[in-house]
């Protein structure tokens, strides 16, 4: 960096600029380098502190509840919006493999049609019935839709699925049972819950 500032200095008159141009960029570069250092993407290492932290996780979301939910919302959204890229999802699949999302009537209509059989058919021979609300989900697990950790039907995803795992939403304080019950799967999850912490200043 500093042999590039000299040989600026000498071969160009506006070199002072031209440095601070440099510089800008360099930092930019490092800064990105820096954040990408603390995003742990190894899913059994994210296992292992979910079932290590899970006390901790609890105490953490009765200190969330005594928060300024919109606080706490900015800062949430700023993480994702951070954490999220350096994440690729397809590289992951660890939801496909450990949850079953639901789907709505007009979901399961859709994959029936992929499937080219009766939407009964799909229903019995695809989908369980959940206990407590009544609610239908896809109940292979994995899920029948993954190969390898590629979702054969990502354009035809149900929502459950687009939208997982919701911390792009408001309202995250009434939402953390479900952050604390994913925090061991998603590595999305794990880092916006571990950032928060440290941006909060949480002492467990």
């Amino acid at each position: 960096m500093f042999v590039a500032y000299y040989l600026l200095q000498i071969c160009s008159p506006d070199f002072n600029r031209v440095f601070v141009f440099i510089f800008y960029i360099y930092t930019k570069i490092y800064s990105n380098i820096l954040i990408m250092r603390y995003i742990e993407r190894d899913l059994k290492k994210i296992a292992r502190f979910g079932e290590r932290r899970e006390l901790e996780n609890v105490e953490f979301r009765t200190f969330l509840k005594g928060l300024d939910y919109e606080e706490v919302d900015e800062i949430v959204q700023r993480l994702n919006e951070e954490i999220i890229p350096q994440i690729d999802c397809r590289e992951c699949g660890n939801c496909c493999h450990s949850l079953r999302p639901g789907l709505n009537d007009q979901e399961i209509e859709h994959l029936a049609q992929l499937e080219q059989i009766p939407k009964d058919d799909y229903i019995r021979k695809y989908m369980a019935e959940d206990e407590f609300d009544d609610e239908l989900y896809l109940k292979d697990m994995p899920c029948k839709y993954l190969k390898g950790k590629i979702c054969t039907i990502y354009d035809d995803r149900p929502e459950a699925c687009r939208s997982y795992p919701h911390t792009h939403k408001e309202r995250f304080i009434r939402r953390t049972h479900f952050m604390i019950s994913h925090y061991e799967i998603c590595p999305i999850i794990y880092n916006v819950m571990e950032h928060l912490k440290k941006e909060l200043g949480y002492r467990y």
